[in-house]
């Protein structure tokens, strides 16, 4: 290789990397009723289909280990655990929500909370 085509090959790489900086990233929600999760046979767990999970909180009987639904599907900790590292590397926000609200964003207010 000489040194313009290594040159050449820096400059697009720094013009790929200029071109993604300037993208706006964009959370994809699967809409409701649509699936959040489909399980790969390939790497055998599941996976999310987009960006946001809507999903509810449950616990195993006296164990106090959390069971995590999302869609009709029921996700140990382990399964979970490893659904998420499908993004590791990424930053995660969790919105705690009544159960019948967790398709909407909940009102937020950056204060301490309460005693």
């Amino acid at each position: 290789m000489t040194d313009q085509e290594i040159i050449d090959l820096y400059n697009e790489t720094l013009e790929a990397q200029a071109e993604l900086a300037s993208v706006k990233y964009v959370a994809i929600e699967p809409p409701l009723g649509s699936a959040q999760i489909e399980y790969s046979k390939q790497c055998d767990q599941w996976t999310p289909r987009g960006h946001v999970l809507r999903c509810l909180i449950d616990d195993t009987e006296g164990k106090r280990e959390p069971v995590i639904m999302v869609d009709s599907q029921e996700l140990s900790w382990r399964e979970f655990g490893k659904l998420i590292c499908t993004f590791a590397g990424w930053g995660m926000r969790i919105e705690f929500t009544p159960q019948e609200e967790t398709h909407r964003r909940p009102r937020r207010e950056a204060r301490e909370p309460e005693d």
